[in-house]
């Protein structure tokens, strides 16, 4: 069998431009030498502080309470219970619903993080 050139292009060359196109694209897992972005393409952001709340201490949470059960007496509220964790003040208690905003005032001005509003409706 002859094989003929195709546009002045013998077969042969076009079997051996295919065969080394082949090579090339042979085994990506194996090496990453000739890879000129090789480099760049690693995934590694560099690391970014993150802001870390200041932890409240037993003694701030209890400087709160204090301070939230002062001004609620203030207030001329009482039945209140006053719970802090980490500066987060919950109420609890029947109060009448004209001094709810007093309440939250008070736990507010105190130095409260967040305030908790478990009141109830004293009628």
């Amino acid at each position: 069998m002859k094989i003929r050139s195709a546009g002045g292009v013998s077969a042969g060359v076009l079997v051996l431009l295919l065969a080394l196109g082949a090579a090339g694209c042979g085994d990506k897992d194996k090496d990453n030498t000739n890879n000129a972005n090789a480099a760049r393409n690693t995934n590694t952001a560099p690391a970014t502080p993150m802001a870390t709340p200041t932890p409240v201490t037993v003694s701030e949470d209890n400087a709160i309470k204090n301070k939230t059960e002062a001004a609620l007496t203030k207030a001329g509220i009482s039945g209140v219970t006053v719970e802090v964790k980490e500066g987060a003040v919950t109420l609890k208690g029947d109060v009448p619903k004209a001094k709810w905003q007093d309440a939250m005032k008070a736990a507010n001005e105190s130095g409260a993080k967040k305030v908790n509003n478990q009141l109830n409706d004293k009628k």
